[in-house]
C-alpha cells in the first residue's frame, strides 16, 4: 500500500512542476513508466563548487606541457589507460608530462602499462590528492582530463578540461567540457566524440588570446554547478510548483503498511531467506 501511495505522490509531483532531475537523460527514462511533459519537470545539476572562479595562467606557452587527471583508478574510468597511448603519441611532437592523481584497484595495472610503453620518465602516478590542495595543485597544470566532480572543479579554475567519458575504450572524448550543449557528460552516447590527440594538438596550436577565451568559457560553464545557483534553482521550484493535495489520505494505514513491510523484511533476513 505505501509503495502504491509513493508512486501516486511521484506522479503528482511530475505533473505539478514539483519534481527535480539532476540528469538530462533521466526524464526520458521515467517516461517509460509515468505520463508527464517536459515542461512539467525541473532539470538542473546539483551544486558542486563554491561561488569562486579562477583563471588559467596560459601555462601551455611553456616548453613542457603538463596534463593532469584526478580520480579513483577504477576500470570504468578508461581514460586512465588510453591517455597513456595519447601521451606516447604526443611525445613525437611535444615535450609532455602526464600526472595521475588517485588510488584504486587499477593502480598496478596502470603502472605496468606505463612501463610497457616506456613512459616512466614522463607519466607519474602521484597517489591521493588531498581535497584541500586541489585548487593549488590543479591550477598549475595546462590541461585536465577526467570526469565526475573533479572536471567541474578544474573547469572553475579555468583549466582546459577534456571529458574522460566512462567505459570508452578508445581515446575519444566529447571534447572540452565547456563546449557540450548540456551539463551531463560522464555517460557514453550523449554527444559526438572527437579524437583526443588531435584535440590537444589543436589547442596547443592556438594563440594566447584563443587559449584565454577557452579558459573563460570553462569558468562560465562551471558556474551552473555553484552552490548559489543550485539554491536558486531549488527556490525557483518551490515557488512555481503547485501544492500536492491528497484527499482522504490515511496516514495511519500508510504508516502501518510501511511498518509491517519493514518488519517482514527483517524477519526474513534473520531466517536467511531472500526478500524479493
Amino acid at each position: 500500500f505505501y509503495e502504491k501511495i509513493n508512486r501516486e505522490i511521484f506522479q503528482k509531483a511530475l505533473t505539478n512542476k514539483a519534481s527535480i532531475f539532476f540528469n538530462e537523460k533521466l526524464p526520458s527514462i521515467y517516461r517509460n513508466y509515468y505520463s508527464f511533459s517536459s515542461s512539467d519537470v525541473n532539470v538542473f545539476p546539483l551544486g558542486v563548487i563554491e561561488d569562486e572562479g579562477g583563471e588559467n595562467n596560459n601555462k601551455s606557452t611553456n616548453k613542457k606541457i603538463r596534463i593532469i587527471s584526478v580520480g579513483r583508478l577504477v576500470s570504468f574510468k578508461t581514460y586512465n589507460f588510453w591517455m597513456l597511448d595519447v601521451v606516447k603519441k604526443l611525445r613525437e611532437k611535444i615535450d609532455v608530462e602526464y600526472h595521475i592523481y588517485g588510488n584504486g584497484p587499477d593502480y598496478e595495472k596502470i603502472s605496468r602499462k606505463i612501463s610497457e610503453l616506456n613512459l616512466t620518465k614522463v607519466v607519474f602516478l602521484k597517489g591521493e590528492l588531498p581535497y584541500a590542495n586541489f585548487r593549488s595543485v590543479v591550477s598549475s597544470y595546462d590541461i585536465f582530463i577526467g570526469s565526475g566532480t573533479a572536471i567541474i572543479e578544474a573547469s572553475s579554475l579555468g583549466i582546459p578540461s577534456i571529458i574522460g567519458v566512462e567505459m570508452v575504450e578508445k581515446p575519444l572524448s566529447y571534447g572540452f567540457v565547456c563546449d557540450i550543449p548540456g551539463f551531463s557528460y560522464n555517460e557514453d552516447g550523449l554527444y559526438e566524440k572527437t579524437d583526443v590527440f588531435n584535440l590537444i594538438i589543436s589547442y596547443l596550436e592556438k594563440n594566447p588570446d584563443q587559449k584565454k577565451l577557452i579558459s573563460s568559457k570553462h569558468i562560465d560553464w562551471s558556474s551552473k554547478f555553484t552552490m548559489h545557483q543550485c539554491v536558486e534553482n531549488f527556490n525557483d521550484v518551490a515557488l512555481k510548483s503547485k501544492f500536492i493535495n491528497f484527499k482522504n489520505f490515511n496516514y495511519l494505514i500508510y504508516s502501518l503498511s510501511f511498518f509491517f513491510d519493514s518488519l517482514t523484511k527483517k524477519i526474513l533476513n534473520k531466517s536467511g531467506d531472500k526478500y524479493l
